[in-house]
């Protein structure tokens, strides 16, 4: 993994990640943010390729929350990735695609690089936000 830190903290600094293959996506995301001090931050843009995806989805329309959790194998190309890190805790979804479809969700742990990925935060400043459950389990903002 190679990371370029670009401006100064509390001025819109950006994070710029790059990695390689077999490198874990979240898990370097998460390593890289916290070497950098960014607890708050979007991201901007993601792009590169995968050849394990694990990700969850949403399914039904009940009040409770069920998840469709899903692995997939193989060459994939990632062509974005969106969300934010609050408080350190990150939310992002992808999609990505093989030669049968495209596919997309909550990004999970374990999602392996291919060939690379370049991946770019800026953070937010002046934030003073954390996530809590409800009684569901869903996280929302809260103020600190």
């Amino acid at each position: 993994m190679n990371t370029f830190e670009i401006g100064e903290k509390g001025k819109g600094r950006k994070l710029l990640i790059n990695l390689d293959r077999g490198e874990k996506l979240l898990e370097s995301i998460m390593e890289a943010l916290n070497k950098a001090d960014m607890k708050n931050a979007v991201c901007l843009s993601c792009i590169g390729s995968l050849q394990k995806a694990y990700y969850n989805r949403a399914q039904g329309l009940n009040d409770d929350m069920i998840l469709d959790h899903q692995y997939i194998e193989g060459g994939l190309e990632m062509v974005s990735m969106q969300g934010v890190v609050i408080d350190g805790m990150p939310h992002f979804h992808f999609s990505f695609s093989d030669l049968k479809g495209v596919y997309m969700g909550h990004v999970e742990e374990g999602c392996e690089i291919l060939y690379l990925a370049e991946i770019l935060f800026e953070e937010l400043d002046g934030v003073n936000l954390t996530k809590v459950k409800n009684e569901k389990g869903i996280a929302h903002f809260t103020q600190k």
